[in-house]
């Protein structure tokens, strides 16, 4: 019996990792982040300046709230308390209203929003695993 070129099985051990890989990820993202499979919402406040502002803590790997509601066209200020030591947990991302902010570890960092006409925005760390999202009424 003749057997196969030792090149034939690297190809298909890679292609068998590949496979794989390609599999865990996907399924990892069908799932969502865990921040979002337990909605915790929150709602903005007025602040002593009169913008409006809310208190979010970043925990064991989720914001809480993570679904916030806010004022459309008014700006928001976020009060972020770092309680996660994890590294992706040192920036917080609004992409849409370009906003990108580096988070004190074990402190509160005041993040300011623009303005933002009405509709939902994601924000995420900064690895874009733990989100939220802003509904912006």
């Amino acid at each position: 019996m003749r057997r196969p070129p030792r090149g034939a099985f690297a190809a298909l051990a890679t292609l068998a990792v590949v496979t794989a890989v390609a599999a865990l990820l996907l399924a990892t993202l069908r799932r969502g982040a865990p921040g979002l499979l337990s909605a915790v919402e929150g709602r903005a406040r007025p602040g002593a300046d009169g913008v409006p502002e809310i208190a979010l803590e970043l925990r064991a790997g989720e914001y809480v709230p993570n679904v916030i509601h806010a004022r459309g066209g008014a700006p928001l200020r976020l009060r972020i308390t770092r309680g996660d030591g994890h590294a992706c947990a040192d920036r917080l991302l609004v992409p849409d209203l370009g906003t990108a902010a580096e988070l004190a570890p074990g402190g509160t960092t005041e993040v300011a929003l623009p303005a933002a006409r009405a509709g939902e925005y994601l924000f995420t760390c900064g690895s874009r695993m733990v989100k939220g999202v802003l509904l912006f009424e």
